[in-house]
């Protein structure tokens, strides 16, 4: 039997802060007037759209549909995006959704503690081939339960 859902606000306030964060620290300027350093730090986190890869701990209805225990998921805005059995493959669909608007410069991955070793190398190729303008920075952040947390500014 299906669990109904997952819990949609959970997943999205653990996977919004971290890429949010790193945005707004990396236009910090400390010889700015403060009150402009927190506009530009505020916009830069406002304007990143986060997103992560996990794999499912349990049966479920999803908005991209049922997905089973063990399955790899996309998750973008908080929602479950994409289903997979590949985690390199979901990625690519999350980051084909992401940076199909066009205008992105950034592609940040915050690697988790049982990222598959060739996740970082598999996403930076794919972007490399599909979206060449698009900078591609990796960080081991250690986080259980996510193989990565990922950012587009």
């Amino acid at each position: 039997m299906l669990d109904k859902t997952y819990d949609h606000a959970a997943i999205e306030q653990r996977l919004r802060s971290i890429v949010q964060s790193l945005a707004a620290v990396a236009v910090h300027d400390p010889t700015e007037d403060f009150d402009d350093d927190v506009v530009a730090m505020s916009r830069a986190s406002s304007a990143t759209q986060y997103a992560g890869l996990t794999t499912a701990s349990k049966d479920a209805i999803t908005t991209a549909g049922a997905c089973k225990v063990g399955d790899e998921l996309g998750v973008i805005a908080g929602d479950i995006l994409e289903i997979g059995s590949d985690v390199q493959q979901v990625a690519r669909a999350v980051l084909a959704r992401m940076l199909a608007r066009g205008g992105s410069e950034l592609v940040t991955i915050v690697l988790g503690a049982d990222a598959p070793p060739d996740l970082l190398d598999g996403i930076e190729r794919w972007v490399e081939r599909h979206h060449p303008e698009v900078e591609v920075v990796g960080y081991e952040g250690g986080q259980p339960r996510w193989h990565a947390i990922i950012g587009v500014e």
